[in-house]
């Protein structure tokens, strides 16, 4: 939860100093609909957040809260493992001391920072709460009718050890060329129905789209319509 304050903070800091026209779009894919009644038909409305704050804020804070009740009934309803306090306290302390010398190293270049870079840290925060969630249940289904906490942070271990070597890969893979679809996705793709459009122009017009709005998301602006 600390982690995602934080990252909103830096979020709202970067759009106030550089009000880049991305913050005031979506990128996060959180869809929310409710309904309106208009003339005795209920009408359909789209009440999903429409700025990157605001869309990072709704995603992380309610996964999060939800993890934190999971957590709570299945180690002390179930597992009836409560947590050590001192250890808990000296946890705490360590991890919120590392969060904010990472925020505070972080805010005197965020004016110059691209928001490119905004837009990916959020991914990657949301994608750190996807993880939890995925430890959450593994580690539950682990420990299902044998009640030892270490299987359950296991799965975490495990999980999170995975997800940092598969970043650290990432760094040395080729970027996809924009004008020429990787081979394998070529392949799957000629096995479908055939359509009006081929896969390689699908992925030309899908790439020249992308690029359009990065660069759109730099400009400073109001918001994007």
């Amino acid at each position: 939860m600390l982690g995602v304050v934080l990252v909103a903070a830096r979020i709202a800091l970067h759009r106030a100093w550089t009000q880049k026209r991305g913050h005031y779009r979506r990128h996060l894919g959180v869809e929310m609909s409710g309904s309106l009644r208009v003339a005795g038909r209920k009408q359909p409305v789209d009440i999903a957040p429409r700025t990157l704050l605001a869309e990072f804020l709704w995603s992380g804070a309610l996964f999060t809260a939800a993890h934190g009740v999971f957590l709570w009934l299945l180690l002390a309803m179930v597992l009836r493992a409560p947590p050590d306090l001192p250890g808990l306290r000296a946890g705490v302390l360590a991890m919120a001391t590392l969060q904010l010398l990472g925020f505070a190293y972080d805010v005197p270049s965020l004016a110059q920072r691209p928001f490119a870079w905004v837009k990916g840290l959020a991914e990657r925060s949301l994608g750190r709460v996807v993880l939890v969630h995925l430890a959450i249940l593994g580690g539950a289904l682990l420990s299902f009718g044998r009640p030892h906490p270490e299987r359950f942070f296991l799965v975490f271990g495990v999980l999170k050890l995975a997800a940092d070597l598969a970043s650290w890969l990432s760094l040395e893979l080729p970027q996809p060329d924009p004008e020429r679809p990787p081979r394998f996705a070529g392949w799957l793709a000629a096995l479908a129905p055939r359509r009006e459009e081929s896969f390689a122009d699908y992925w030309r017009r899908s790439a020249g789209r992308a690029r359009t709005e990065a660069l759109a998301d730099e400009e400073p602006g109001d918001r994007v319509d």
